[in-house]
Parts: structure tokens; sequence; C-alpha cells
């Protein structure tokens, strides 16, 4: 300690001396012994602790590593085991713990999705989570109506259009309107981690509902639209949806008037 302390002080007053001083001084012997016998004592001392203490904190690197690498995979053999434990009977919410989860094994999101694509119940289910008190719950309904590959039906025109209706009164509840104190991209930020994933999920789900049933979710829409607009005024992310908005209304006007059509 008194070495890693005291040495480079006194490297540094050789190298102030060397710098400094008038220049028939600066090649006195006396500072030079000082200074070269300062760096060899500090190389002498310091090469040995610090082969030492470099290491120690790889031993100790290796072992958090180890640690954290056992947890990953018992996190990853208890999901295994529940999601092999998943049935027919089992809550939606469930089955999207797995079918909604972007950072879940790729094999097993799709394997949920296939099932419950085959689940009898499927729509009824949906229809009931949807409208559920539970933010929760509703939310993984309505990614599930997004991502799950059928045919929506009609049953489910009315809870997702209270579905919805939740997802505006959270933004108006969560906005800030004129007076957020931050930038718009930090503001950009919050609406991306709170509302962008069923914000797509809506344009997707007019669409699909739109084609498989001539459900017309339009003015749900527009007032997903509206509230993102007062809720969250002059972002991007708001800027963004009110185009893709109007970009999905001309696609169901479209699809709707082709329903009309003889065959």
């Amino acid at each position: 300690m008194v070495v890693a302390v005291a040495v480079p002080f006194a490297l540094a007053g050789w190298l102030a001396w060397l710098i400094d001083a008038p220049s028939p001084w600066r090649d006195a012997l006396w500072p030079r012994g000082i200074g070269l016998g300062a760096l060899a004592l500090l190389l002498l001392i310091g090469c040995p602790l610090g082969s030492q203490m470099l290491a120690e904190e790889i031993r100790t690197e290796l072992a958090t590593s180890r640690r954290y690498q056992q947890e990953i995979d018992e996190r990853e053999t208890a999901r295994t085991a529940d999601f092999a434990q998943l049935t027919d009977a089992s809550p939606l919410h469930s089955w999207g713990a797995y079918a909604t989860d972007e950072l879940d094994l790729k094999e097993r999101r799709e394997m949920a999705l296939r099932r419950l694509a085959a689940r009898p119940t499927l729509e009824a289910d949906l229809a009931r989570d949807l409208v559920s008190p539970y933010a929760r719950d509703s939310d993984v309904a309505f990614f599930l109506v997004e991502r799950v590959q059928f045919a929506p039906s009609a049953v489910l025109e009315a809870p997702l259009r209270t579905a919805m209706s939740r997802i505006v009164g959270e933004m108006r509840k969560a906005g800030f309107g004129e007076a957020w104190p931050g930038d718009s991209a930090t503001l950009d930020s919050y609406i991306r981690s709170g509302f962008a994933e069923r914000l797509a999920a809506s344009l997707v789900i007019a669409r699909r509902i739109a084609d498989s049933a001539g459900v017309d979710l339009r003015a749900a829409l527009g007032e997903l639209q509206s509230a993102a607009t007062a809720a969250y005024p002059k972002t991007k992310s708001a800027e963004t949806y009110q185009r893709e908005v109007a970009v999905a209304d001309k696609y169901i006007e479209a699809a709707l008037a082709a329903r009309l059509k003889p065959n």
C-alpha cells in the first residue's frame, strides 16, 4: 500500500524535475536515481500484486458467470416443465406467458400459438378475457387475437371494442398532453414502452376481423388515434400511428366493400 501510494508521487516529482528544472540540472544523478529506483520498486511490487489481483478478479467473474448460468438453466427447466403441463383447460393468460413473450424460445412460442389455434374454446375464452377487470388478462387476450392464426368472428366485436376502450382510457390517464417536462424523444420512448405493442396489435386485429367477419373497427381505431394524439402530442409515435390508422381505414373500407360484391 505504501509503495502504491507513495511511489507514484516520486515518479511524478521526477517527471516534473525533467520538465521544469534548468537544463544543466536535468541530468543530475540523484533525481534520476530516485526516479528510476521508484519505477523499479513500483514494477517489482506492483506486477506480482497486480497479477494476483487480476487472477482473483477472473476467478470471481467466472464463479459469478457460472452462478448466473445455473440460475438461467434452472428457470428454463422450470418453464419447460410448466409449459408441458398446459392443457386446453389452462387459462389463456397461462398460455400467453409463452405465446406473447418475445424473449421466450421461438420454438416454444410457435408451439403455444399452434396449440391455441386448435383450442376448441378459443373464441369464447378470448371474449371472456378481453373484458376481464384484470388489465393483464385483457392485454394477453388482445395480443392473442393478433398473433394466433384463426379467423375471428363477429362474436369478438363487442369484447374487442371494450378492450380498445380500456386502452384509450389508460392512455388518457397516463398521458401528459402539453405538460410533458422532457423532450419528445424521451416521451416517444415512454409511449413505446407502455403502449406501442397494443397500438400495433390494434391495427392487425382491425384488419383481420374486417377480412374474416366483416366487422368494422374503424371507430375504435379512431378513438385510439385521438387518445394517442391528445395524450402525447407532437411525438413521432403518435404521428406514425395516425398515418397507420389512415392506411388501415382504407384497407378496412376495401375489405368491407369486397364482401358486399356479389360472387
